[in-house]
């Protein structure tokens, strides 16, 4: 039996390329496509779960791929405030993060528990005058049964009158920033344009911070959202698409889905004239959402937008 399937895979640190590795007998991963000839315990099988539920040993599996993708965090919102003050945008949530295994299928029990981690949420729009924005919330773990967990991404914090603090990558405790996720962008600590989602070397990309409004009045633009990288892009700088922020009271754009990974969402441009953008959504799998821009009293902030969803996917041979 002959079968082929596009996969992540991994990826050399100079050009982000997919590595041509052999994993076994009767399989081999050249360029990003796996190739099973025989040698196995019978046709390739796959499953993708966007949704938690069960995964059931094929009969003759002898070996399994796993890929799993957390939730991206949610966005936060922005802060509503008084003119001749610094308003900042929420920050944008961090992305999903990407974790792969290789195992014999012996290592798996005859079913395991899958379970795919939700998008965070991003806040609602802050309608109380002289408020500072509220943090988004976080995208939740994804995993196949105890052989591959994902850590949570957290959501981008609210914008206040010194900053919106960008989601920070998860992992397993730390929060340092990796190479398959990315954190989401802040807002300008002067209320100033909103910052430019991350985007891992193999991940979902990070949500951008939301745009905010300096002490002079003058209204900032919402962040690009942060970059997927996708099953068939072969190099990290490859042209993708990516998630433009809001204009003055506007909304920022939603993640665009790459072709394996999700982008992040843009971040609400800030407005003093009307109420300000939204945080755009994150796409599926995995991407951050952006902040809500900043207002003035009288206006409501902008919302921070929702995070995408993670997903579990299951190759066996």
């Amino acid at each position: 039996t002959m079968a082929t399937a596009r996969l992540l895979g991994r990826t050399t640190a100079s050009t982000g390329a997919v590595e041509e590795i052999s994993v076994g007998s009767g399989l081999s991963l050249s360029g990003g496509t796996l190739t099973a000839t025989g040698g196995g315990g019978g046709a390739a099988d796959y499953q993708e779960f966007t949704s938690s539920g069960t995964w059931t040993k094929p009969a003759g599996a002898t070996f399994i791929y796993v890929e799993c993708v957390s939730g991206g965090g949610g966005g936060g919102s922005g802060r509503r405030g008084a003119a001749g003050t610094v308003r900042c945008g929420g920050g944008g949530g961090a992305s999903g993060k990407f974790v792969s295994r290789w195992m014999p299928a012996s290592l798996a029990g005859a079913t395991e528990t899958v379970t795919v981690g939700a998008g965070g949420t991003g806040y609602a729009a802050t309608t109380t005058n002289d408020t500072n924005g509220s943090n988004g919330t976080n995208g939740g773990s994804s995993s196949f049964g105890s052989l591959l967990i994902t850590p949570a991404a957290y959501g981008g914090t609210g914008g206040s009158a010194t900053t919106g603090s960008a989601g920070v990558v998860s992992y397993y405790g730390a929060t340092t920033s990796g190479q398959y996720a990315a954190s989401g962008g802040s807002a300008s600590t002067v209320g100033g344009p909103g910052g430019a989602g991350n985007r891992a070397a193999l991940g979902p990309g990070g949500g951008s911070g939301g745009g905010g409004i300096s002490a002079s009045n003058v209204d900032g633009n919402g962040g690009v959202g942060g970059q997927g990288f996708g099953e068939q892009k072969n190099s990290v700088a490859a042209t993708i698409t990516t998630s433009g922020g809001g204009t003055a009271g506007s909304a920022g754009n939603s993640g665009g889905n790459g072709t394996g990974l999700g982008d992040g969402g843009g971040g609400g441009g800030g407005s003093s004239t009307a109420a300000a953008g939204a945080g755009g959504n994150g796409a599926f799998p995995g991407g951050g959402g952006g902040g809500g821009g900043a207002s003035l009293n009288g206006f409501n902030s902008g919302a921070g937008g929702n995070g995408g969803a993670g997903v579990v996917r299951v190759w066996s041979w």
